[in-house]
């Protein structure tokens, strides 16, 4: 069966150097930067409040998927808008079960497929995420439906 999976993702952030005890913080406990987020501390660029702070010199990526271009990426394929050239699509499948991520450029990407998966590592191997702080809002319309 194909499903597909809606992730409303503005951003995935994998910090390296922090656990992540709670992937979520409720605007009530000011979670949202009122200033600039990419020159607040404690703020990823979208203005949510990080759990704890990165550490100096630590991995750090955010998804382009609100650059205002939409675009698909299959299962195998890097995304072609990702600067450090880590994120990539897997899954199984083939033909219309072949896992896709498709990107509508506002910060919405939508899954795809038989398995799908999203990966971000370094394809070098050379960095490693280590005690990860990951923030992605997602959103599963049905357990059985093709939208799901």
């Amino acid at each position: 069966m194909n499903k597909v999976y809606t992730i409303l993702v503005l951003n995935i952030i994998l910090t390296v150097g922090f656990v992540v005890v709670n992937a979520l913080q409720s605007s009530s406990s000011n979670s949202i930067a009122t200033a600039n987020p990419t020159t607040v501390p404690d703020f990823d660029k979208w203005g949510i409040k990080e759990l704890n702070p990165t550490k100096t010199n630590g991995n750090v990526w955010f998804s382009t998927w609100d650059n205002g271009i939409s675009r698909t990426v299959n299962s195998g394929n890097h995304d072609p808008y990702d600067p450090t050239n880590w994120f990539i699509v897997r899954g199984n499948g083939s033909g219309t079960t072949s896992p896709a991520v498709y990107v509508d450029g506002k910060g919405v990407a939508t899954m795809s497929g038989n398995q799908p998966r999203m990966y971000v590592y370094d394809p070098t191997m050379k960095k490693k995420w280590l005690n990860s702080e990951i923030t992605v809002y997602g959103k599963r319309v049905s357990e059985t439906d093709l939208d799901s």
